[in-house]
């Protein structure tokens, strides 16, 4: 099952496991990533870090 995300970007899984996602031009993908499954793990370990810097970040504004 093919999602959009938004901004002409699509999320797909395939049949080994991996993340592929495109970019679409409303007739033809122009770009393809395919992401295995370790990759997309240090992708989610990426964000993880972004959510925190940035929920510390507001935190210290907030003050």
């Amino acid at each position: 099952m093919k999602s959009y995300l938004g901004d002409g970007v699509y999320a797909e899984w395939d049949d080994c496991s991996n993340l592929i996602l495109t970019t679409e031009n409303g007739i033809s993908v122009e770009n393809q990533i395919y992401l295995e499954p370790q990759i997309f793990a240090a992708l989610e370990r990426f964000m993880k870090i972004v959510k925190e810097v940035n929920g510390a970040t507001e935190k210290e504004e907030a003050k």
